[in-house]
């Protein structure tokens, strides 16, 4: 059985055998209505549903007029008119809300009528039937709060699955909303008395006023709340230059933003698509296609569709909620946002609006960050190894020895020179030296991927930079690479030859090594003093030798 399914049964069985009760007991009333009556139930009626959809909002604070209402209609008219009328409102307002939720509808509409049910049961044990007292009133309005209160809970549980608590600070509202509000159901039905129908004129005009105002007010301030947070985080992922800082940065401000349980980013390029990161919690089947490598077809077909149509997509499976975003940069398409909840949600035209502002900017955002990496690759990438190069080598030095003075540990330089290179170049040609340097690179990453961080320093020379590893252990590293590399057969082209043939070459490399702070204190001293191992210590003592700079 689905999860679920039972407590729906259940909630179903105990909603028919209430509402069986109630509308057996509304057939056992005698109505009878002057004219005046229906048109004043009518004017009830509107009135609920006009509060309800439109309710007044205080210090960011809903304050609802059901119990006035409730409690006028049931002293005018008694206890199964105002609880039809509860029913309308309820109904009404989850029917504009867009809800959809089975469970909720039944939860709410047993709840509402409970409460109606409970606080005239303690009016009517006071004063009876169609009698006022004040007392009774009393009565009435704590069983409606207290009701209301421990019924909240409860429904809280059914819908949601677990148990949440009313905060301190919602509580005082809804004493302070129960002291506003009843008072004026009180003076609503003594004006009845004296005006009749008009006293519902006299009391919906002013109110209605004050709920359209305070509502319109709030909801100015609340987008202008909104708009400046969203100002904020746009800051924030506008200002990172990196792919992957602009990337973490969206999905954070996304989070931030609003409640959404997981985030696909799908880049469009020159007519093809990938999947640029992905963060929270993804359906089951789109994570499995992404562990297995795989594409999400029916995700990336929503962000095709999205991409392609330039507006914003609304999907709604059995299990989740999608809302797709366009990604756009000066008119064109950039790729596409998904996200995703684990439960449909209703979103506004205002939330549709912020959303796709933030979508636009992180087009922008991502756009600049792709720029910035490919200028990037021109200016500090060496185009044969693709490893960074000297201008990359210069600032790393810089900025790490930095970061080893505030941490206080070591950075150590490795200086590479590959033995002989010029009888490669001069005897097979300088293809073959082009494809030993790419090797050698390669080598290089591999080796030192997580210690250090390697550089092409310029011809046959290359450099690592290693945080926080002193010479000693700098020494056992470099040793065990010069002896990976000497026994590595590396092939390459012969372009000098007649035959053109690949030929197998083994090289060797002689390094040089300096440590910061205990034998540089600057960097050009540092660089200076690495090269002196190398051609001092290592080349001059017959190559294929590693060597510690000794100040």
């Amino acid at each position: 059985m689905r999860k679920g399914t039972g407590k729906n049964i259940l909630i179903t069985i105990t909603f028919v055998g209430l509402y069986g009760a109630f509308l057996y007991g509304t057939s056992r009333q005698s109505f009878s209505f002057t004219q005046d009556d229906l048109y004043m139930i009518l004017g009830f009626l509107l009135l609920y549903g006009i509060l309800s959809l439109f309710p007044i909002v205080l210090k960011n604070t809903t304050i609802t007029l059901d119990l006035a209402l409730s409690l006028a209609v049931f002293l005018i008219y008694g206890f199964y008119i105002e609880a039809w009328m509860a029913q309308f409102a309820l109904v009404l307002v989850f029917i504009f809300s867009g809800v959809r939720n089975y469970r909720r509808y039944l939860v709410n509409m047993m709840m509402f009528l409970l409460i109606s049910t409970f606080s005239a049961l303690a009016y009517y044990s006071i004063a009876g039937v169609g009698e006022f007292s004040y007392l009774a009133v009393l009565a009435y309005v704590v069983v409606y709060f207290l009701s209301n209160e421990f019924l909240v809970f409860i429904a809280r549980w059914v819908i949601y699955d677990h148990f949440q608590k009313t905060s301190l600070s919602e509580f005082k509202w809804n004493v302070i909303t129960i002291l506003m509000t009843s008072p004026l159901g009180i003076l609503l039905y003594l004006s009845f008395k004296v005006y009749k129908h008009e006293a519902l004129l006299y009391f919906s005009i002013p109110i209605l006023v004050l709920s359209l105002f305070t509502r319109f007010y709030y909801e100015m301030q609340g987008m202008n709340h909104r708009l400046q947070e969203l100002n904020r985080l746009i800051t924030i992922f506008t200002s990172k230059l990196k792919v992957e800082e602009v990337l973490q940065s969206i999905f954070q401000a996304v989070y931030d933003f609003y409640p959404v349980d997981g985030i696909v980013l799908y880049h469009a390029e020159e007519g093809k698509g990938r999947i640029l990161g992905t963060s929270g919690t993804l359906p089951e089947k789109v994570s499995q296609a992404l562990q297995e490598g795989n594409s999400w077809d029916e995700g990336e077909e929503m962000m095709k569709q999205t991409v392609k149509e330039r507006r914003m997509l609304r999907f709604t499976g059995n299990d989740e909620g999608i809302l797709s975003l366009p990604l756009i940069r000066n008119g064109e398409p950039l790729g596409a946002l998904l996200l995703i909840f684990k439960k449909s949600v209703q979103l506004s035209p205002t939330d549709r609006y912020l959303w796709q502002v933030m979508a636009n900017q992180a087009g922008n955002a991502l756009y600049n960050a792709f720029q910035y990496e490919k200028t990037y690759q021109k200016v500090y990438k060496d185009e044969l190894t693709g490893l960074g190069n000297y201008r990359a080598f210069d600032t790393s030095i810089y900025r790490m020895m930095e970061e080893a003075d505030q941490k206080g540990i070591p950075l150590t330089l490795l200086l590479f020179d590959l033995d002989l290179f010029k009888e490669i170049n001069d005897n097979y040609g300088h293809l073959a030296g082009d494809q030993v340097l790419k090797k050698v690179a390669t080598q290089l990453s591999s080796f030192f991927e997580g210690k250090g961080s390697v550089f092409r320093y310029g011809g046959e020379e290359f450099t690592a930079l290693m945080l926080g590893i002193g010479e000693k252990e700098a020494l056992h590293m470099a040793e065990e690479f010069r002896r990976q590399i000497s026994s590595l057969p590396i092939e390459v082209t012969d372009t000098i030859g007649e035959g053109k043939n690949p030929i197998i070459l083994h090289i060797t490399v002689s390094i040089g090594i300096a440590s910061y702070p205990s034998q540089a204190k600057e960097a050009m001293e540092l660089i200076r003093n690495a090269d002196r191992a190398m051609y001092l210590g290592a080349k001059q003592a017959g190559r294929n030798r590693v060597c510690v700079y000794v100040g």
